[in-house]
């Protein structure tokens, strides 16, 4: 991932424990560069290798996320923090975008 890449996860979404948790990316690998992966996919699920964590962005594109560094935790691999969700439900958190628009100061 890019120096500072950090990801909003949501822990068990729509549940009762529900918990946000912003995570630093640390070691990524492209799974699909171009779309056609199933659009609006917010689930994160881990691959069937069992050792990475697959995103699906906004464009369809996929992303393996490798190892992440859970806040005020030391970075570990993505089989290590999918094991501490304790079979939790996974998604990545929306984030409202609109075509052509940059929030100012972005």
């Amino acid at each position: 991932g890019w120096p500072g890449t950090t990801a909003e996860l949501i822990i068990d979404p729509r549940g009762e424990a529900e918990e946000k948790m912003k995570v630093k990316v640390v070691t990524t690998r492209m799974l699909r560069e171009e779309g056609g992966a199933v659009l609006g996919v917010h689930e994160v699920r881990m691959n069937k290798k069992g050792d990475a964590m697959v995103v699906t962005c906004d464009d369809g594109s996929q992303l393996e996320v490798l190892q992440v560094q859970p806040p005020n935790k030391r970075a570990m691999d993505a089989k290590s923090f999918w094991n501490g969700l304790k079979g939790r439900r996974v998604e990545r958190a929306r984030v409202p975008w609109s075509p052509g628009e940059v929030p100012a100061g972005q």
